[in-house]
């Protein structure tokens, strides 16, 4: 689903936090804390729009954020396919 600038969208989740639980095997039953962060993990927002910086990765270009990569950095996904190749 496309989502733009003020959009809303609701995210109903049901965790199953009884530690002797085996309705989720292989995954054991009881806290499963963090599991929200994989929403944002899976967004893939248009270049350009949240401050992006890209850097190259096992041949791949890849969105970053300065200060999170030791590897050279690039403005533009352009600048940066030109150079990782």
């Amino acid at each position: 689903m496309r989502l733009n600038a003020g959009d809303k969208f609701k995210i109903e989740a049901w965790y199953d936090v009884d530690v002797d639980s085996t309705a989720s095997l292989p995954i054991p039953g009881g806290k499963h804390g963090g599991i929200m962060d994989l929403g944002f993990a899976m967004m893939d927002c248009d270049p350009g729009t949240f401050g992006e910086i890209y850097t190259c990765l096992q041949s791949t270009c890849v969105p970053t954020f300065r200060g999170h990569t030791r590897s050279e950095t690039y403005t533009t996904i352009g600048d940066c396919e030109a150079a990782c190749k």
